[in-house]
Parts: structure tokens; sequence; C-alpha cells
């Protein structure tokens, strides 16, 4: 299926580049990983392989009517599921999945009110917009994509298969964003809906609402002109949640929790991130998580373009009232203008957040063309 996947993908591309090019953007990006435990989990010490691969179309209807944008994004995945035999919670590739060739997402975007207003619908991925470090987009762990806090603890439309749903974003200046959205309370069974296709919007699954205040703080620093991005979120699941840590599980009504995400500017090479959130503690099983990180930019003279960073991040397990820590270090190293390589190390104490597990260290080699 992978193979097919890419000639068809290649095919389309080559033969509509031109016609597409006029009214619309794309690209195709194959993600490959070797990844190795070194240390810890199940004793596994073999390479395993998985890979990803991203085609995303983004049309402009500006031809029929103004500030209008389609997006068509296909999806496929395969390979090996580290988190089996490292034991971790938090998954240390961002790109494991159950293995599928899928639609990912589809959704319109209407910009209104001289760009002030957007209004988008369809299958959306709410980590594209919601709960982001740009910063932490270096490093592998899951977690440094949406925090534990929100992907642990309830059904969410986050990678590798999104809901429908309907986000507002609103620019009063051009500083300050405001964006809420709804989704389907539950994205679906990844195993039953291999091709992103089977949508069923069951009332009883509830909704997920979310809502999110970005600022961001422009200035100059030794002649450089920095940027820092503040975000602060609170969301709200509706469905009912069976109650954790308790000697009799309840039911209760809905989940929810607040977040924070930041990224700080210390100079155009030298940049920070942080974010971090709580939920309700009765009925999630992550109720608290944070994660920071530092990338050094170009950090050899000569190799402008290559990322050396260092990140940790630490999600509190309820069933062993104790946390998870990993430590990640992590270099993207540019060959090509279209190829890359990306080592990175994790060392992740108590994993799956019980003490009693021996802490694990995993190395994996990440390849990526990018077109």
């Amino acid at each position: 299926m992978i193979k097919i996947s890419i000639t068809l993908a290649t095919i389309f591309i080559a033969v509509s580049y031109g016609q597409l090019s006029s009214f619309a953007d794309w690209s195709l990006t194959y993600t490959g990983e070797g990844i190795r435990l070194l240390d810890g989990g199940t004793g596994d010490s073999e390479l395993h392989y998985l890979d990803n691969i991203d085609l995303q179309i983004e049309i402009r209807t500006d031809a029929l009517w103004s500030g209008g944008t389609a997006m068509i994004y296909l999806l496929s995945n395969t390979g090996a599921d580290p988190s089996t035999f490292v034991g971790d919670a938090q998954v240390s590739s961002n790109i494991e999945a159950f293995d599928s060739q899928r639609l990912y997402e589809f959704w319109y975007n209407q910009v209104l009110a001289d760009g002030r207003i957007e209004i988008l619908a369809g299958l959306h991925d709410l980590n594209s917009e919601f709960y982001t470090n740009d910063c932490a987009g270096l490093f592998n762990n899951s977690s440094f994509g949406i925090g534990a806090d929100v992907a642990s603890n309830a059904p969410v439309s986050v990678f590798n298969l999104a809901a429908p749903g309907l986000r507002i974003k609103y620019t009063p200046t051009d500083n300050i964003s405001i964006l809420g959205a709804i989704y389907d309370g539950d994205p679906g069974d990844p195993a039953e809906n291999d091709n992103g296709l089977s949508l069923d919007w069951d009332k009883d699954q509830g909704t997920l609402s979310i809502i999110e205040s970005q600022f961001n703080r422009n200035y100059n620093n030794n002649n450089s002109e920095l940027t820092d991005t503040y975000r602060f979120g609170f969301w709200y699941h509706s469905a009912d949640f069976v109650g954790v840590n308790e000697v009799v599980p309840e039911t209760h009504n809905g989940n929810l929790g607040v977040y924070t995400s930041i990224d700080k500017s210390i100079s155009e090479t030298l940049k920070t991130f942080f974010a971090g959130g709580i939920a309700k503690e009765n009925c999630s099983p992550v109720p608290y998580y944070f994660g920071t990180g530092i990338n050094l930019i170009g950090f050899l003279e000569s190799r402008t373009d290559d990322v050396l960073g260092f990140a940790l991040n630490a999600a509190n397990i309820s069933e062993y009232d104790a946390w998870e820590i990993v430590l990640e270090a992590s270099m993207q190293v540019q060959l090509l203008n279209h190829f890359s390589l990306k080592p990175d190390l994790q060392y992740i104490i108590n994993p799956g957040g019980n003490p009693d597990n021996d802490n694990s260290m995993v190395f994996s080699l990440r390849a990526e063309i990018g077109f």
C-alpha cells in the first residue's frame, strides 16, 4: 500500500503541477525513521523502522470568490510502533500511528472583514492551530506536539485521525488573535476508519470545545527583529468519563482543562519554549503536564540552517501518582535543499509513569525529503 500511495502521489503531482501552480500550493514530504531501544523498556534492542507520507494541496478560490482556501491533506503511515517496546506513555516518536492510507484533513476556510475574521469547516487537525509551540517542532516526542494533559485525557482531533469541526478566528489587531472551535467528540478508531472517510457524529460521544487567545510581541534586540508568542487556552469535552483512581469508579459528566504555551526568542539564533496544562483530576489519566526546551540555530558558523536542541517534559500519571519524565536531545542537519537528517536521543524516566519500570533510552535517526 505504501508503494501505491507514493506512486499515485508522484503521478498526480507530475501531471497536475503546471495547472496546480496557478491556483494552488502543494507539498509532498516523506519522513522515515529508524529507531532502536538502547536500554530499559522490554529489552528489544532490534532496529525498527516507521515512516510517514504527507501530501498537502491548498487551493485558492480567488478566481471564483476572494478570501477562500480549501485544503486536501492525504496521509500514509506504516511501520513499527515504538511505544510497544519502549513502554512510554507519551510516545517517543510523533509519527507512530496505526498503519493506514487516509484522507486526513479536508476543510474550507473563508476570510472575512478585511482579514479580521476567518471561518473554517471540515476535517481539521486541532493541533495545527491550537496548543502549539513553534520551537518544539524540532523534537520527536509526541507531547512536544500537543501536551499530554489534552491528548491523553479525551478523544481529540489530532494526528493521525482528524474529526469534523468548525473553527472561528478573530484577529482584532495585528498582534492578537482569538480562536474558538468545536469538534466531533470522538474521531473514531483508526483501525476501523483506516481511510478517514467513515464519519459518525454520535451525540452520545459529545463534543470537544476549545478556545485560545494568542499574543505576539515584536521587538528589536541588538538590531535583530524578534517575536515572542504567548498562548492561553481552555478546553471542554462534554461526554461521560469514567473516574480514575476511585475505589468504586463513578461516571463523570464532562472533562476540562486549561493550558498555556510560550515561544520566546533570546536572539536570532537562540529560541526557547514552554508548555503546560492541568485537567480535571478525577477523570484524567494525565492531570498535569509541562514541557520546556531550547534551540540553537546555526550552532556551527558554516552550518547556518542546522538546529541543535535540548528539551524536557513531564507527565503526571494518575494510575501510579508518579511522573514520566523525558529528556531529549535532537539535531537537524540540512544536507540538501530538500533533504535533512535528524539524530535524536531520548532518556525516559519512569516509562508509563510506573516507578518500578527500568528507565529507557531510545535513539533514532530520521530522514526527511520534502518538495
